[in-house]
């Protein structure tokens, strides 16, 4: 395999972009609408209901509309959001690979919410652990009165939390496009993006700066660069995916050399890609 250069991908994800900019701009601003608009009836309603609750005069009952209402809101933004997030992988990777995807294939990936849901958690949870277990024993110390300080014991628990979240991040990096690429399901998604990401930590880690730096872009320009630094990432990432697969980047050939030849790892496993799959 022919080292991954992220100034190709760059350079390639870039041009994807521009070839299919209007869907792209569509699909990330239809996303973000949804999801600003479902935060939006969340306050409407929870201040709906309060005001309900509040005829009452119970303050109890007010608190109490209100948690309901904030726990429910949440659960339907998750699942929407992830549902929305998946969609837009599809399309990416579909735009990284020279396919004409549709806007409307934003919406028909429901059968891997429930997957990427799981798979999700797993991960947020796995990088939780640490910090949560010497946050435990820091409290425990604080609470024994012990000479050890606490926050010494939470502090180093913040940094090794930080330290495996950024190691679970850039092993599983690809996880969910493996997922909708190839449907290989919650545990074997994380794995196979684990297994690709040998060999190449560097290269990602230095992708994890690019984000944060074109993450600035966003910041400097009140968020209205999220429209072009969204799809770029996303169509980035998907690239870096077909690489570490051995996956040939089509068209791009001519301008930066022939991609490597399909590994034995991606080809064994004989799953369909998502453009075989339709």
């Amino acid at each position: 395999m022919q080292e991954l250069s992220l100034g190709s991908v760059l350079s390639i994800a870039w041009e994807r972009f521009k070839q299919n900019a209007a869907v792209a701009l569509i699909c990330v601003l239809i996303a973000g609408g949804i999801s600003l608009g479902l935060a939006v009836l969340g306050s409407v309603v929870q201040e709906l209901f309060k005001g309900i609750a509040g005829l009452s005069g119970s303050q109890g009952a007010i608190i109490a509309v209100s948690g309901l209402i904030q726990i429910i809101m949440s659960l339907v933004s998750w699942v929407v959001g992830v549902w929305l997030k998946v969609g837009l992988v599809v399309v990416f990777l579909k735009m990284a690979r020279g396919e004409e995807p549709e806007i409307g294939e934003v919406f028909r990936q429901g059968r891997f919410v429930l997957p990427a849901m799981i798979a999700g958690l797993l991960l947020q949870l796995a990088q939780a652990v640490v910090p949560l277990l010497f946050g435990g024993v820091g409290v425990g110390l604080l609470v024994g009165g012990l000479k050890v300080p606490a926050f010494v014991v939470i502090g180093i628990g913040v940094l090794l939390g930080i330290a495996i979240a950024v190691v679970v991040y850039l092993g599983t990096i690809v996880w969910l496009y493996a997922l909708v690429d190839r449907d290989l399901g919650i545990v074997a998604s994380i794995t196979e993006a684990w297994g690709l990401a040998q060999g190449h930590w560097g290269e990602i880690f230095l992708w994890l700066l690019i984000q944060i730096g074109l993450g600035f872009v966003i910041l400097f320009t009140c968020g209205l660069g999220l429209l072009v630094v969204q799809p770029v990432i996303m169509i980035g990432t998907a690239l870096i995916y077909d690489h570490l697969q051995g996956r040939p980047w089509p068209g791009a050939e001519a301008d930066h050399g022939p991609a490597a030849a399909p590994t034995s790892r991606s080809s064994a496993t004989g799953d369909a890609p998502l453009s075989a799959k339709g």
